[in-house]
């Protein structure tokens, strides 16, 4: 798993000789003005750029995006799961953007400059994305992220729409 500003022919042709299978790309979004406000490093034409790389190789391409972010409504996430169905990877991971204690976004959570989404519109969302990506034929591998020690609301998570088992929310939803 990568950013796509990191994906470059020569570090590809170094990982010939490893037995490296899948590559991930942190895409999160496809609308430049919320990866700048994110702080991304990186562009929707670096994730295109680095896809279209990657295609010339023999890896699983995965990408993950991310819902809620700053910056980024509905119809823009929409508009970002069907930028990445065209550029067709094999699997996609959709995980809800939470605020976790002590980092940025939390401060612009505490002052009032960032809302997370709730759960219900985080699940509603996301499956819209699911039926967007199985209807183009990719399989969606994981929504939300898995519970751990670290990360579970009270401890770690702020806010945001975390739920242990939210991948079952959006496939009961759909």
């Amino acid at each position: 798993s990568t950013r796509p500003d990191t994906i470059e022919a020569e570090r590809l042709d170094l990982l010939r000789d490893f037995p490296v299978t899948t590559i991930e790309l942190g895409v999160q979004s496809m609308n430049d003005e919320v990866l700048a406000l994110c702080r991304r490093g990186h562009s929707a034409a670096c994730s295109r750029r680095a896809i279209t790389i990657l295609r010339r190789y023999a890896y699983n391409l995965g990408v993950q995006m991310m819902v809620g972010l700053p910056g980024q409504g509905g119809a823009d996430a929409l508009h970002t799961g069907r930028e990445i169905a065209l550029l067709k990877p094999d699997f996609v991971r959709i995980y809800p953007l939470l605020v976790l204690d002590g980092s940025p976004l939390a401060t612009w959570y505490r002052g009032g400059r960032y809302q997370p989404l709730g759960l219900d519109q985080a699940v509603e969302l996301t499956s819209e994305l699911y039926r967007l990506f199985i209807a183009h034929g990719i399989r969606v591998i994981r929504m939300g992220l898995q519970p751990t020690t670290e990360l579970n609301p009270g401890v770690g998570v702020l806010a945001g729409p975390f739920h242990p088992a939210f991948g079952e929310l959006v496939q009961a939803a759909v």
